[in-house]
């Protein structure tokens, strides 16, 4: 009776050691910026892979529409720009984007993204980011181009300023992340 027991504790520690690696891949968040009713509206992840580090700045959900109006009726997808594989790479990308807010209105550049749900999958494709000037405030148009209609969302500059803010504060708490 022993025997028996001991070779079924045996057989149950192993399969929880097995259990214990998991097939979901893990996303940590660097910086975020929620909105007034607290829904995370674009936020800087990590997402480590085979020792790896892979940063991703998500710009949150699209709409759906035209040139002139978008309907936001998608809660699932997001759009997320690949960074770069180190915190430095990420940070220079991201001080690009910024320095792109002061580019004259309408000026656009295109870049690679995911859009995908829950976190990026290995399908990219072309992203165009416009800069944008409404009223008083600057922003910028992330927009995905597909059978004829555009689906895009608006980051305003505050918001990313205060993202990039984020990620730098991050850095110097973090300095071995490199």
């Amino acid at each position: 009776m022993k025997r028996i027991l001991a070779i079924f504790a045996v057989l149950v520690w192993s399969v929880a050691g097995f259990a214990q690696e998991s097939q979901i891949p893990q996303a940590l968040e660097i910086a975020q910026v929620e909105t007034d009713s607290g829904f995370t509206a674009y936020q800087v992840l990590d997402i480590p892979a085979d020792g790896l580090h892979h940063y991703f700045l998500d710009v949150g959900t699209l709409g759906f529409g035209d040139e002139i109006i978008q309907v936001n009726i998608d809660p699932l997808f997001r759009l997320y720009i690949p960074l770069g594989d180190t915190l430095a790479e990420a940070r220079e990308k991201l001080e690009e984007l910024k320095d792109f807010y002061k580019a004259k209105p309408g000026t656009s550049f295109q870049l690679t993204g995911s859009l995908a749900p829950m976190l990026p999958g290995d399908l990219f494709e072309p992203v165009t980011v416009t800069s944008r000037k409404i009223l008083l405030s600057r922003s910028l148009e992330f927009s995905v181009e597909r059978d004829g209609y555009i689906r895009a969302t608006y980051v305003q500059r505050s918001d990313f300023n205060t993202l990039v803010g984020a990620v730098k504060f991050y850095s110097k708490i973090h300095p071995k992340e490199k």
